[in-house]
């Protein structure tokens, strides 16, 4: 039996490995491309790019919306996200690179109406004050006034359930009680 000599058998070794390398890298593809506003054609920065199959967030674009993901040959779906607008699917086939572009929509939302108040609404049901009228300083300055000043008692007058004593008084009735008895 013959001897190997010890150099043969490391470049044999050596090339071995990059045989299986070439090949490998052979079966590696690259898509790549950028992400645009659909409407105005503006790039979008830091968008997430995922591989459906994969299940995985494989990359964001970078500052000037572009992107390149290497992948083994195969069928994929690139999914794209970006806050404000609608996601997008593509289905490619990786058996060369691939040079695509998204071009996502943005999102509408309808949003309901908000109405802040400082009072709930069920107030006048769990409440145990009845019968309250309220003054409202915007109602107070509305109504006009006499040689300038603003009147307070004869404000109070003008409010529902309320009913002067007579002209040249002071006093007024609540809900037609004694005028004594305010």
């Amino acid at each position: 039996m013959k001897s190997i000599n010890p150099i043969t058998l490391p470049v044999l070794v050596f090339f071995s490995l990059m045989v299986t390398g070439i090949s490998q890298a052979q079966n590696k593809f690259t898509v790549s491309g950028s992400v645009n506003d659909g409407n105005n054609g503006e790039k979008l920065i830091a968008t997430t790019i995922s591989i459906k199959e994969l299940h995985v967030t494989v990359t964001n674009a970078n500052e000037y919306g572009f992107y390149s993901i290497t992948l083994s040959r195969g069928k994929y779906t690139l999914i794209t996200s970006y806050t404000g607008y609608e996601p997008k699917e593509i289905k490619v086939v990786l058996n060369q690179n691939v040079r695509l572009n998204f071009n996502l929509d943005q999102k509408v939302n309808q949003l309901q109406e908000v109405v802040v108040t400082n009072e709930r609404r069920d107030a006048n049901v769990t409440g145990t004050q009845m019968g309250a009228q309220k003054l409202d300083m915007k109602q107070m300055n509305s109504l006009p006034v006499l040689f300038g000043e603003k009147n307070l008692l004869k404000t109070i007058q003008l409010l529902p359930h309320i009913v002067p004593v007579g002209e040249g008084s002071s006093g007024f009735y609540v809900r037609m009680g004694h005028p004594t008895r305010t």
